[in-house]
């Protein structure tokens, strides 16, 4: 199926999005393990949550947040796995490091063409490389 959309449209919405829109990699003792995206669900001046698919948590591996501004913080799992699959991680701001921005949320019904959600990419069954992306 095709999707067909306004250059515009998909750039204004680019903007309304990106800053809050994460890319979370894996470290083990030898270097670069894996990455995912996950994106900004809560933030205040000494706390980041974000939302991202559960599997991207693995046992004996450090996990980093890279934010939008290119600013990297070490994340720490918060919730392993939520009933729809999501894990949440916990990121602890420094004083006097930039403000993040938290996705926002309404209750008010959205039309198809208006929903962004975070899914994952199944291979063969099993869940793909970049598991916890934003589409």
């Amino acid at each position: 199926m095709q999707i067909t959309c306004d250059k515009v449209v998909l750039d204004n919405l680019y903007g309304e999005i990106a800053k809050s829109v994460v890319t979370i990699k894996r470290y083990n003792r030898t270097g670069l393990v894996n990455f995912a995206t996950g994106f900004i669900i809560y933030a205040t001046r000494s706390e980041v949550l974000v939302c991202t698919d559960h599997t991207v948590l693995k046992q004996g591996e450090d996990t980093y947040v890279y934010y939008s501004d290119g600013t990297a913080r070490q994340a720490f799992e918060f919730i392993k796995r939520t009933p729809c699959g999501h894990a949440i991680l916990l990121v602890s701001v420094q004083p006097g490091e930039r403000r993040q921005y938290p996705v926002s949320f309404s209750t008010v019904q959205a039309k198809r063409e208006e929903i962004c959600m975070i899914a994952r990419v199944n291979h063969d069954g099993d869940p793909g490389f970049m598991s916890g992306i934003v589409v």
